[in-house]
């Protein structure tokens, strides 16, 4: 068998998550009513087409769970080259620095780790 490789990049990356999981619970016979969407910061939801619908209601606690820690999930998503979760952490980052998921923003958050960590950056291009 020939290696599977990928490229791609995901705009919607939270959408496209929501629309499998809403169609594993169809295909696994769950009763499911109305479709897949998004809640965006504001609060809003957001269907496929984008098209800003109504506020969210106030979520209800279903469960809870523990993360194992950050650095066993980058050290799995680098093993597995999984970009998905790369770009995810990459917008976090970004985020996290300056309020912005683009991707001048996170540009300017990896610099900040890569300084705060004593590492020079002069020679580094990010593409």
């Amino acid at each position: 068998r020939r290696p599977k490789t990928e490229h791609f990049a995901n705009k919607y990356g939270d959408l496209t998550c929501a629309y499998y999981f809403w169609k594993n619970l169809k295909e696994t016979g769950w009763e499911i009513t109305g479709g897949y969407a998004r809640v965006n910061r504001s609060g809003y939801i957001s269907g496929a087409d984008e098209t800003r619908l109504e506020p969210a209601a106030k979520p209800t606690l279903m469960g809870t769970t523990e993360s194992p820690k950050i650095s066993d999930i980058a050290r799995l998503t680098n093993w597995r080259s999984d970009n998905f979760y790369a770009e995810s952490f990459l917008r976090a980052m970004g985020e996290a620095a300056t309020r912005s998921a683009c991707y001048d923003s996170c540009r300017v958050a990896i610099y900040d780790v890569l300084e705060d960590l004593g590492l020079p950056t002069g020679s580094i291009q990010l593409a």
